[in-house]
């Protein structure tokens, strides 16, 4: 019970006196984004989530591609503005290198009102509904950032819901440095390979 009260106390103080939640702050042998969110070197929780165009998708499962998960309310004007960065410089750059982009709206959105935050922010990476229960797990709210490695790990949480929040330049970097151990695994796997076969 006492964690999720220091939570809520930790919640409560980043809003009101400004507190940066990816600046890692200790409070109490906890940092800002322990006390925040899921905690990075834990497995994404397993949830089937159905996109717009009602293929399902199970986050936890997607075992050898770095994901980048959006947690946005489709609403949320700050929403509005992350959304059309991450399409061109993460999804568009990123995609032929295994980089999987999704968005996962946390505010009960219709089919009609998450097509219409898609059609207004021009993004094409896949939209998925029903995702509060996600949120509420990770205990993140709109505009928070996780990326997830190869394996099913997170190693990196951004909780929103302040523009801050989507730090592009750190992001990038926890991208490549991801991207980068499986391009090495690949290598790795593909050199194993021809030497069995030149035996």
């Amino acid at each position: 019970m006492w964690i999720q009260r220091l939570r809520a106390a930790v919640r409560f103080a980043s809003v009101t006196l400004g507190l940066s939640l990816a600046s890692g702050m200790a409070i109490d042998g906890l940092t800002v984004s322990d006390a925040l969110a899921i905690g990075i070197g834990e497995r994404l929780p397993a949830y089937m989530l159905t996109d717009l165009g009602g293929r399902s998708h199970d986050l936890s499962a997607q075992k050898g591609s770095v994901l980048l998960i959006h947690i946005f309310g489709h609403s949320a004007q700050v929403c509005y503005q992350s959304a059309p960065r991450l399409e061109t410089n993460f999804h568009q750059k990123y995609n032929t290198r295994g980089l999987r982009v999704y968005g996962v709206e946390s505010w009960s959105g219709t089919q009609s009102e998450v097509e219409d935050f898609r059609t207004t922010t021009d993004v094409t990476y896949p939209l998925l509904l029903g995702g509060a229960a996600f949120a509420s797990e990770c205990d993140l709210s709109y505009n928070s950032f996780l990326l997830v490695d190869s394996a099913g790990i997170v190693r990196y949480v951004s909780p929103g819901p302040a523009e801050s929040a989507f730090d592009e330049s750190t992001l990038s970097q926890r991208t490549e440095t991801y991207l980068d151990q499986v391009a090495t695994a690949d290598l790795r796997t593909w050199g194993a390979i021809k030497t069995l076969y030149n035996r």
